[in-house]
C-alpha cells in the first residue's frame, strides 16, 4: 500500500467487476467480501473519490448491474445530487441484482431497478 492511488484503482477494478453489492458483512459468519471491502474503503476516502471522479462516472455505464449501483452510491457520498440522479435513471432496469446490506439477510429486491429505488426512498440501507 505504498502507492495510495495504486489502491484506489485496485478497488475500482473489484468493483468494476462485481456480480452482486455487499454493503457489509455478509452470512453468520460475517464473511467479509473483497466487494465490500473495496467499496468501505472508497467511502471512507472523500479524496480519494474525488480524485476518482472520472472514474466512478465511467462505471455507471459499467456492464455490470453491481458496478453501476457501487458508482451510483459512492458518487452520491462525493455529490448527492449526482448519485440521486444516477439512481433515478437506474429505477426502470429490470437487470437481476442480489444485495446485501450486511448481516445474513440479503435484501428481497431482485432487480438493479428495485435496489436503486430503495436508496431513493429515504432513510435509505445503512444510511448510505
Amino acid at each position: 500500500m505504498d502507492d495510495p492511488r495504486a489502491t484506489v484503482s485496485d478497488a475500482l477494478t473489484v468493483l468494476a467487476a462485481a456480480t452482486s453489492v455487499e454493503l457489509g458483512p455478509v452470512g453468520v459468519a460475517a464473511r467479509v467480501t473483497p466487494a465490500y471491502r473495496a467499496y468501505g474503503a472508497l467511502a471512507s476516502d472523500r479524496a480519494a473519490l474525488a480524485a476518482e471522479r472520472p472514474a466512478l462516472e465511467r462505471m455507471l455505464d459499467a456492464p455490470s448491474a453491481a458496478a453501476r449501483l457501487y458508482a451510483a452510491l459512492l458518487l452520491r457520498r462525493l455529490d448527492p445530487a449526482a448519485g440521486q440522479a444516477a439512481l433515478q435513471a437506474m429505477v426502470p432496469s429490470t437487470e437481476p441484482l442480489s444485495v446485501a446490506p450486511g448481516g445474513c439477510v440479503i435484501m428481497p429486491t431482485r432487480t438493479l431497478g428495485a435496489a436503486a429505488q430503495s436508496f431513493l426512498n429515504p432513510p435509505g440501507i445503512l444510511g448510505t
